[in-house]
């Protein structure tokens, strides 16, 4: 059973935002193509695992972080491979490399959910798992607890649209971070990149679900606290997301 996959990822137009970075949604995209080959590869992916056992993935925790930017024309070598299973969460991490340099890692949680019952599948059902994990490779990152260190400001609303979801029927993990990026306005950051992002998926929104998204003001670190809230106040999301000085002069 293949422990690691690897994948290089070109940063192309369609990946990068007005200022020629890597969208943090893109770094997410890469992420979960290389998540779904691997899990293919191993006999586990959502199609195999929906036939063989009435089941399927879901992803409640994810974190990336980036030592620089990944810009346009660049080419992102990524490694990933199942850290830990336990109870019934599984560790997928990963690694960034650009020019024979780590620029970065990620980390995620997932669970398996029963599709009728959605009840969570203990990782124990798999006599496998000493195949399909590798817990001797640490992480780069570490998923912290999230919690707002000062008052919520509203941002916005916004609508789960047709072009959000994805094969399960919801909000796809990755326009998540798109909701974010927008909501704070990022077209505005012309000298600084998203160096760090965690997203906490609490409930899953649906479309036409209305999301309130509310911020804390930025701290000394250039990090920011967001949530996302149904309209009843139950929780969908939460996140935290850090802006870093970037070393390079914006392509065009």
């Amino acid at each position: 059973m293949k422990a690691f996959f690897e994948h290089q990822y070109p940063v192309g137009h369609l990946e990068i935002d007005l200022h020629s970075r890597c969208r943090p949604s893109s770094i997410m995209m890469f992420m979960q193509h290389a998540a779904t080959i691997h899990s293919q590869i191993q006999q586990i992916s959502r199609d195999q695992l929906v036939e063989s056992r009435g089941c399927f993935w879901v992803l409640s925790r994810a974190k990336f972080e980036l030592y620089e930017p990944l810009v346009l024309d660049d080419k992102l070598e990524l490694r990933t491979w199942c850290r830990e299973a336990k109870g019934v969460t599984w560790n997928r991490e990963f690694e960034f490399v650009k020019d024979g340099k780590i620029v970065g890692g990620a980390s995620t949680l997932w669970v398996i959910a029963e599709m009728e019952s959605k009840k969570l599948v203990r990782v124990t059902s798999f006599p496998n798992l000493d195949e399909l994990t590798h817990p001797e490779k640490p992480s780069l990152v570490e998923i912290a607890r999230l919690k707002p260190e000062a008052d919520l400001g509203t941002l916005g609303i916004r609508r789960v649209v047709y072009s959000d979801c994805d094969i399960n029927q919801h909000l796809n993990n990755t326009r998540y971070a798109d909701i974010l990026c927008d909501m704070l306005d990022l077209h505005l950051e012309t000298e600084r990149y998203v160096s760090s992002l965690q997203i906490n998926f609490v409930d899953e929104a649906m479309p036409g679900d209305f999301i309130e998204v509310s911020a804390t003001a930025e701290n000394e670190l250039g990090t920011r606290y967001v949530c996302g809230k149904f309209p009843d106040g139950k929780l969908c999301f939460e996140a935290e997301l850090s802006l870093t000085n970037s070393p390079y002069m914006i392509r065009i």
